[in-house]
This record gives structure tokens, sequence and C-alpha cells, in this order.
């Protein structure tokens, strides 16, 4: 008998083949909790405007995780395989919110961006935008305008802020959310 010095195939896990046995069982493990899963990802999505199908691909992906995790030689179960599922299900489904939620906050800041580089809409003019801009900020305290300079220009945290000007955290916060007040009623008038 030839000993052949080739390793034996893994799969992407690094891990050894499985027989298909295995393979059938957790497929059929994971179409039994199927229906529940859907169900489950509906509720969770239900407060977000995902359609049905976002929850069908999101149960499929995480059915497919379900499979390949319980494969693994030293899986194992600390609850139940339901319990199990569910957790892969919400999981799966709180990484669709969390990813969803960050394109739609970059999608804004690249509008808010566009809108900024224009410098003003079609009624006002280059000028108009940047006296409006400059009454607004002549309306602030000096304070005000050096803490929205670091918060908005330099990207500063209010901790930052707060040892940089050797003032309380929340005197930060109060003098922010005071010039956010006083430049919204100017912009808006």
């Amino acid at each position: 008998m030839v000993q052949s010095n080739q390793p034996e195939p893994q799969d992407r896990y690094g891990h050894e083949p499985y027989d298909r046995k295995a393979r059938k069982l957790a497929a059929k493990l994971a179409l039994v909790h199927q229906k529940r899963c859907q169900i489950l990802a509906r509720r969770l999505l239900a407060g977000y405007s995902a359609r049905a199908e976002v929850a069908e691909d999101i149960v499929s992906e995480a059915l497919l995780d379900v499979v390949n995790r319980s494969l693994v030689p030293d899986f194992r179960v600390r609850a139940s395989f339901r319990t199990f599922v569910s957790t892969v299900v919400h999981n799966k489904v709180v990484d669709w919110i969390r990813r969803t939620g960050a394109e739609r906050r970059a999608n804004a800041r690249a509008s808010i961006r566009q809108e900024n580089t224009e410098g003003c809409t079609e009624s006002q003019s280059p000028d108009d935008a940047s006296e409006l801009h400059k009454k607004a900020l002549g309306v602030l305290s000096e304070v005000e305008k050096a803490v929205c300079h670091l918060h908005y220009g330099d990207q500063f945290s209010h901790k930052k802020i707060s040892e940089l000007l050797k003032m309380p955290e929340n005197t930060v916060k109060s003098h922010l959310s005071r010039a956010r007040r006083k430049m919204g009623n100017i912009l808006r008038s």
C-alpha cells in the first residue's frame, strides 16, 4: 500500500471534512427551526422599514451559519439547540440594523457635505449665505465660539475640550447646546 504525504482536505474553518450524515442532520435541524426564525426576524425588524425578503435573507444567512458552526468537531450548545438558533438569528438581525443605520448616517453626512459645498440654496447668493453664517456666529460669546470651533471644527470630544479649557465637561455640553440653540434661531429666521 502506497502512503500519500498529501494532507487531508480541509473546510474553510481549517477542520477535517465531515461525513454527509452530519451535514444532512444539521441542515434538517436548521430547516425545522426556519419558520420560527423567520417570525422572530420579522418581529425584530418590525420597527424598521425592512421588507419580508430582508428577514428571509437574514434567516437564510443565520441558518447557514448555524449549520457551519454545528459541524465543528468541538461544538457544544450550552442551552437548547432552539435557543442557539434563535440567538444566531437575533445577532444577525442586530448586525443588519447596525449596518443599515451606519449606511444611513453615512448617506446623511454625505448629503449634508454636498449641501455645504454648494454653500447656499437657489434663492440665496453665496454672499448672502456667508453673511448669514457671520451673523449667526456673531451672537455667540467668545467661550461658545471656542467650544464650537473645538468640537465641530477640530472634532474634539467633550472631555478633551473640558481639559483644554479647564472647565467641567457638563459646562462644555451646556455651551454647545446654548450655541446650537442661538445659531439655530438666527439661521431659521
